[in-house]
């Protein structure tokens, strides 16, 4: 079951109009007292305490417990929100121009220390990134680099100034880029670092913030924990900060908030089930499990990315970048199988999604038909992908020019055939390819196991491989490989990932993520469009989108096989829960985690 996410949130709304008529004294008395959250973490250790460095979900996690957002998010309406609770930024317009944006930052804001947090903090935070002396993976948030942000001001402590646009043809003119407020300025890094501390411990030498002992024991915070310990291998202890400036119920109610690392996965719900842990998201072949469990406050919502499978689409031979130097299109030549679209589509209907989703994630998972999730205010409502239908398949192999002349079983390219090599087509050239993925990933082993049987069955012969994840990154950049299966992450901008995995800038050998080298022009011009829309209105550039996404769902650079369901489940004695699929931890230092004590 879903589960109603407004009856508990009514229930801390009740008791904090019931707090705010308590004198301040009495209020901050109970601050502390809704006990210890606990969860499990079997990611290995964060990497980092610090947000312009941190490139891992587990330091993003312990991140998100210890500091606010530039610009906040509403949990519900997945959006930017103005003055939005843990946000630093109360309001923000755009010029005539729409390349440059002024943000007006909230004045009750402060870190644990009783520090303002000012434009100082945002300004310190950014010049570390850029100065390319610290280890960040986040510079590709400024015009250098690829992203959109050229120039930072802060003319006053609460006032920043940022150019930002794009230069389509590098005539050194910014154009508008809607894209920008969430790609670069609200998603360039995981938290904002207190300039303060940082620059009485470093002042401008970013060089040394790389190793100092800041990032592993940070000295304040400015959301509803701060660090207390770190234990590699075991454990991380946050506090309450009571200086949060955003308590929902006017105090931070858990005393703290401990992530102790486990094993595995199973051992984590495990130990959920034992009681040892506040909430969990098990793997999928454990959903009905917790659902099950009458006594579990359930939430379900489903994955913002998408697992599937890379076809390249360029001739492997010979990779080439998207671009020249002057920003045109290089032919790309043509995989011998995959550049032709009908044997892509045939690949696609041969493919029975519903029987990888039942077998892979015990149904659960939605069948997937671009690159994207079915939330985003992008998603084309009408989207459909091919059925399954391996006749009908098979009919499409053959008008390509494919087809079991000699009765063995297996496809052969015929004289008709347009892309295999006439040196190569003698009759013998069997429609075979490579198809790889990641080591240790059982998800993915599984559906390459499947596909081996399903496209067997019309004689296409798949040799599967599982590598190690590094070797196949390499591949993966190297453009030489038939075909890969992956998963993809998608953000709240659709343009992100739209352009990072299929646009021609993106095509880099080497380092590029469109490594299946797809190329449309009208593609591309709905790239540009999207992120030029006069104003920004979402509802236009939503129509942009919808027609970018139903190109990919007819012209299959990948095949796109699920976006799977996640549940959240949260023990009986945590009170206060109210998950958004956004955020499942949104309103924590509301909770109140009953013990036998309490």
């Amino acid at each position: 079951m879903k589960m109603n996410s407004n009856w508990l949130f009514r229930g801390v709304l009740l008791a904090l109009m019931t707090l705010l008529a308590l004198p301040i004294a009495a209020q901050d008395d109970m601050g502390g007292m809704g006990g210890v959250v606990r969860e499990g973490n079997w990611g290995g250790d964060p990497n980092t305490f610090n947000g312009t460095l941190s490139n891992d979900s587990v330091s993003a996690l312990v991140i998100n417990r210890q500091d606010i957002d530039f610009i906040a998010i509403d949990p519900e309406t997945e959006t930017p929100a103005p003055g939005g609770r843990r946000g630093m930024a109360a309001s923000w317009e755009y010029d005539e121009t729409g390349t440059v944006l002024t943000i007006h930052l909230r004045d009750d804001i402060f870190w644990s220390d009783g520090t303002p947090i000012t434009s100082a903090d945002y300004v310190y935070s950014t010049d570390s990134i850029r100065s390319g002396d610290t280890p960040s993976t986040r510079a590709s948030m400024f015009l250098e680099s690829g992203g959109s942000i050229q120039t930072i001001e802060a003319p006053d402590d609460k006032t920043l100034v940022i150019t930002l646009g794009v230069d389509s043809d590098e005539d050194g003119v910014l154009e508008p880029n809607c894209a920008a407020l969430i790609s670069d300025v609200v998603q360039g890094f995981t938290g904002i670092i207190p300039a303060h501390a940082w620059q009485e411990a470093i002042g401008e030498d970013f060089a040394l913030m790389a190793d100092h002992e800041y990032n592993q024991a940070p000295p304040v915070s400015a959301g509803p924990f701060m660090f207390s310990e770190f234990r590699p291998g075991e454990q991380v202890t946050m506090v309450a900060n009571q200086s949060f400036s955003d308590a929902l119920m006017g105090y931070v109610n858990p005393s703290a908030w401990v992530l102790q690392t486990v094993a595995d996965h199973d051992t984590e719900v495990d130990r959920f089930l034992a009681g040892d842990f506040a909430i969990v998201s098990p793997p999928q072949a454990r959903n009905q499990e917790l659902r099950d469990n009458p006594d579990l406050q359930i939430f379900e919502t489903t994955a913002t990315g998408v697992t599937m499978l890379m076809f390249n689409l360029a001739d492997p031979t010979n990779p080439q970048n998207g671009l020249d130097e002057d920003g045109n299109h290089i032919d790309q030549g043509f995989h011998p199988l995959f550049g032709d679209l009908r044997v892509r589509q045939a690949i696609a209907m041969a493919t029975d999604k519903d029987a990888i989703i039942e077998g892979v994630l015990q149904g659960e998972g939605l069948a997937a038909h671009a690159n994207t999730f079915p939330r985003s205010w992008a998603y084309p409502p009408d989207l459909e992908g091919y059925p399954y239908d391996p006749d009908g398949a098979l009919a499409l192999l053959n008008e390509a020019g494919w087809a079991d002349a000699d009765g063995d079983g297996i496809l052969e390219a015929t004289a008709d055939n347009e892309f295999v090599p006439a040196e190569e087509n003698d009759g013998d050239y069997e429609f075979r390819f490579r198809l790889a993925t990641n080591a240790g990933n059982p998800a993915r082993e599984q559906i390459g196991q499947i596909t081996v049987d399903q496209l067997g069955e019309i004689g296409i012969i798949v040799e599967f491989e599982a590598i190690d994840f590094g070797t196949l990154v390499g591949e993966i950049v190297g453009q030489e490989f038939d075909a890969i299966i992956v998963g993809a992450g998608n953000g709240l901008e659709p343009d992100g990932s739209l352009n990072a995995w299929y646009g021609p800038g993106a095509d880099v050998v080497g380092s590029g993520l469109n490594a299946v080298s797809f190329y449309t022009p009208r593609f591309d011009e709905l790239l540009t469009a999207g992120r030029t829309v006069e104003g920004c209105d979402q509802a236009a550039r939503a129509e942009i989108y919808s027609e970018a996404y139903e190109i990919l769902a007819h012209d299959l650079p990948w095949l796109t096989y699920y976006n799977a369901v996640v549940v959240w489940a949260a023990n009986p004695n945590v009170e206060g829960w109210d998950p958004f699929a956004f955020n499942a931890r949104w309103n924590m230092d509301a909770w109140n985690i009953i013990t036998a004590e309490s």
